[in-house]
C-alpha cells in the first residue's frame, strides 16, 4: 500500500509531493492516524494531464483496497476532478507500531508508559527519490491533551498543543521524540480557558474605562452648564 500511495501522489504533483501525516493522542491514550490530501481541478486531458481519469480511478481503488487491508478508513469527499479524501486509523497507544505509510521513512516506532509519563519515539531513515526526480516530503504532527515534558520537534503550536517534524531527502531529518505526563488537566482546555479569561478581563477593563470616562464627561458637562 505504501508504494501505491506514494505513486498516486507523486504522479499528481510530478515535481514532488508533500504528504501531511498527523497523530492525535486522546485522553484515553488512543492514537488516530490521519492522512489528508486535496487537489483541486486535476486535469485528465490535454498536455497538462498526468494520466487518464480511468487510470487514476483504478490506482485510487487499489489504494482503497490496500487501506482496508490495514484497517484504514477512507473518507472520500472527491467531487468530479476535485480530489479530496482522508485516510484514518485508530490504534491504542500500547499497540502502536510503525505506520504503513511511514515505512522506509521512520523505523522503531516505540510507545511506552510508566506510572506518570508516556513517550513516543521513532528513528528517521534517509529518504529516497521516487519516480523521475520526484521528491517526497513528509510533514508530521502529534497533537495531545497532556503536558509535554520533553520533545525534539522543529516547532509547536501552544494553542492546540501540536508538535511538528519534517522528513525530506533534501536535508537531514531528525528522529521523533516526545515525552508527556499521562495524568493531570487537559492543557488544551486550560489554554482555551486562559484565553477566554484574558478576553473577559479586557472587556471588563474596557467597560470600566468607558464608564469612568462617561461619568467624568457628564460631571464636566454639568459643571460647565451651571457656570453658563
Amino acid at each position: 500500500m505504501k508504494k501505491l500511495f506514494i505513486i498516486l501522489f507523486c504522479i499528481i504533483t510530478l515535481s514532488g509531493c508533500n504528504i501531511y501525516y498527523s497523530f492525535n493522542i486522546d485522553e484515553s491514550l488512543n492514537i488516530t492516524e490521519s492522512i489528508n490530501f486535496r487537489y483541486d481541478n486535476m486535469s485528465f486531458e490535454g498536455t497538462s494531464a498526468v494520466m487518464t481519469e480511468d487510470d487514476f480511478i483504478n490506482l485510487k481503488n487499489s489504494v482503497k483496497r490496500d487501506a482496508e487491508k490495514y484497517n484504514y478508513k477512507i473518507i472520500d469527499n472527491t467531487v468530479d476532478n476535485n480530489i479530496n479524501y482522508t485516510l484514518k486509523r485508530i490504534t491504542s497507544f500500547s499497540n502502536f507500531s510503525t505506520p504503513v505509510f511511514l515505512e522506509g521513512k521512520y523505523e522503531n516506532f516505540i510507545t511506552k508508559c510508566n506510572d506518570s509519563t508516556c513517550s513516543l519515539t521513532a528513528s528517521s531513515i534517509e529518504n529516497e527519490f521516487y519516480g523521475d526526480g520526484n521528491i517526497v516530503n513528509y510533514s508530521i504532527s502529534i497533537s495531545l491533551p497532556f503536558e509535554v515534558i520533553r520533545h525534539n520537534a522543529l516547532s509547536y503550536d501552544e494553542k492546540s498543543n501540536t508538535y511538528y517534524w519534517f522528513h525530506s531527502p533534501l536535508k537531514e531529518s531528525r528522529n521523533i521524540e516526545i515525552i508527556f505526563n499521562k495524568d493531570g488537566d487537559n492543557v488544551v482546555e486550560e489554554y482555551e480557558t486562559k484565553v477566554k479569561t484574558k478576553s473577559y478581563l479586557w472587556i471588563i477593563i474596557g467597560v470600566s474605562i468607558l464608564s469612568i470616562l462617561s461619568f467624568v464627561g457628564i460631571k464636566v458637562y454639568r459643571a460647565n452648564k451651571y457656570r453658563l
